[in-house]
């Protein structure tokens, strides 16, 4: 049956519910401000969600202190509140104190380098910082086909070596004011390559460094990990707020948190780099 009245006057929880970016002081008052003015025109509620330029410690008990006047006021208006359970997301990091607790829980992608070589020539390739897995050279027949079994284990040709060079003068007397410091530490393989032609394949295991916020991202599947991270957040939001659950709070969202792609051992991984060169 058609309610008029239900369509143009929806309950709270049909309306509107926008994400409420949380960056920057969030004084009290300004915070009751807002809800107050979302009320006034219409909202049914909103996502507390903190992101980039929040002054207030995250998961700090003065976040949960402003956690429970914008719940307060959305009660006092009648609206529905959501929680956010990261800052600022992917979810699974809480701030990125899950991967302080649990460094092993970082995940890690596979990085593949392919070589095609001749006889008589000198190979110096520079790896990244990531663990060796395989190292191996495979000579071809004549019609180019990998002959396996007679391959090549390359792991003593590689070394570490320091690659961003730096010379600074410092120090109180001209003695010792000269230093020489050297940075980035990075693997290296040298090998002559003997007689016909090879294929050089390196695998290596790398952390993910360059990854949304914190550099790196967790492991989802990792048991431990994810238990502090539900400790950090979902917990304590239930400590300062549980009271509010299902009246005023209505839920959690989590944000974009899935495995990179996984090998047993909470190793993660995620799309391969391939290189490629040929050497003639």
């Amino acid at each position: 049956m058609w309610n008029g009245d239900a369509f143009e006057n929806p309950e709270a929880q049909y309306r509107v519910h926008p994400f409420w970016f949380w960056n920057g002081d969030m004084e009290e008052e300004q915070i009751k401000r807002q809800v107050a003015e979302m009320a006034t025109q219409g909202v049914g509620g909103f996502f507390i969600c903190p992101r980039q330029g929040l002054q207030i410690p995250y998961l700090s008990e003065a976040w949960f202190d402003k956690v429970r006047v914008a719940v307060q006021a959305a009660a006092d208006h009648g609206m529905q509140v959501w929680l956010y359970d990261e800052y600022p997301y992917p979810s699974g990091m809480a701030g990125g104190e899950v991967t302080l607790d649990f460094p092993g829980a970082k995940q890690r992608q596979l990085i593949h380098h392919q070589l095609v070589v001749q006889g008589g020539e000198a190979v110096d390739l520079e790896l990244p910082w990531g663990r060796v897995l395989v190292a191996k050279a495979i000579p071809k027949d004549a019609q180019g086909k990998r002959l396996w079994q007679e391959s090549i284990d390359l792991r003593s040709k590689i070394g570490n070596i320091q690659t961003d060079q730096v010379y600074q003068e410092t120090g109180l007397t001209s003695y010792n004011r000269k230093r020489f410091f050297t940075y980035r530490t990075a693997f290296r393989l040298l090998w002559d390559v003997p007689a016909g032609d090879w294929e050089m394949v390196v695998f290596q295991e790398k952390e993910i460094d360059d990854f949304k916020y914190y550099g790196n991202f967790v492991d989802p599947c990792h048991k431990e990990a994810m238990s502090r991270f539900i400790e950090l957040t979902h917990e304590r939001y239930k400590s300062a707020v549980g009271d509010q659950f299902e009246s005023v709070i209505k839920g959690m969202f989590s944000d974009e948190i899935a495995p990179l792609g996984r090998i047993p051992g909470h190793h993660s991984f995620p799309v391969i780099s391939v290189s490629v060169v040929v050497i003639v």
